[in-house]
């Protein structure tokens, strides 16, 4: 009995030495694992970023490899392989075959929202000079036609100013000068909007800073040359609001020559209210929609040696 008694002594002595070593390693381990001042900060500073919305952290990070402390940019977007439309002698109507490159276009300029296209109309010197502005309107319907948005197209004829040599219509596969060329259109991008007060045409402090760095843009690509585009919102009439829309643009192209841009490199152009950001349905709808936009003109010539 002794005996059976000191065993059952020993077990329970060898039970509350486990039970005590248990207990040593948990308070050690909460030791361990006690957040120190420091890491209650961390964890602060993690619980409040993960709080953060969505377009907040969008904002904060670098946009396409930009930093975010950029104010603008260059957009530049491509379109794919098309080769020139080429028109008979005299006429303006679109070749039949056109359809299937102009689908192609079409489709792209729906899947990309950034895009736009530059419709170049050309003419031979022996032709008349509308000819070319009736092809490069005449490639813009069948765009529309096929779901481009109105947006997204830019017509322009360049009359017989812009001469193929035989070896680039050769390359090309044109027979003559007779054509509709287009281009993808690279945008200034901007951190905020070049805005203006209802009815001015004041180019703000605000947007003044804006300038600035597309005059610095400017310097940095000498070849750079802008479509400068005023627009405004939709209170007023149609003829009042595209003289004042082209004023916004006037302006904005005076304040860039004051910044030292030769005025050559710059073109004013107004559409009213019938290109807008947004609707115009409240107070900030409108805000946005009296607006100067740049985009770059393409070089048409690029192809011509």
């Amino acid at each position: 009995r002794l005996a059976e008694r000191a065993a059952a002594e020993r077990a329970a002595s060898e039970r509350a030495a486990a039970e005590r070593s248990v207990e040593r390693s948990a308070e050690r381990a909460a030791v361990r694992h006690k957040p120190h001042k420091d890491d209650k900060e961390r964890l602060a500073q993690e619980e409040e970023a993960a709080e953060i919305e969505p377009e907040q952290q969008e904002e904060s990070a670098s946009v396409d490899g930009r930093s975010s402390s950029a104010l603008v940019w260059l957009c530049e977007d491509k379109l794919p392989a098309v080769e020139p439309i080429e028109f008979l002698a005299g006429s303006a109507t679109l070749p039949a075959n056109a359809r299937v490159s102009l689908a192609r276009i079409a489709k792209e300029l729906q899947v990309c929202p950034e895009l736009k296209v530059h419709i170049a109309g050309h003419s031979q010197a022996d032709e008349e000079p509308k000819l070319a502005s009736q092809r490069a309107q005449g490639v813009g319907a069948a765009l529309l036609d096929l779901g481009a948005m109105p947006a997204k197209l830019r017509a322009k004829d360049y009359g017989h100013t812009v001469p193929l040599s035989a070896a680039m219509r050769t390359r090309l596969g044109l027979q003559s000068d007779r054509r509709v060329s287009l281009h993808a259109i690279s945008e200034i991008g901007t951190r905020y909007g070049c805005e203006f007060a209802a009815k001015e045409t004041a180019v703000s402090d605000e947007a003044l800073e804006l300038l600035r760095e597309i005059a610095s843009l400017m310097r940095e690509n000498e070849a750079l040359r802008l479509s400068v585009e005023g627009h405004t919102d939709d209170r007023g009439g149609a003829a009042e609001n595209a003289k004042l829309s082209v004023s916004r643009a006037q302006s904005v192209c005076r304040a860039l020559e004051s910044l030292g841009i030769d005025n050559g490199r710059m073109v004013p152009h107004g559409f009213g209210a019938s290109l807008p950001l947004t609707d115009n349905t409240s107070e900030d709808g409108r805000q946005r929609n009296r607006r100067v936009q740049f985009l770059a003109v393409p070089d048409v010539g690029a192809t011509n040696e």
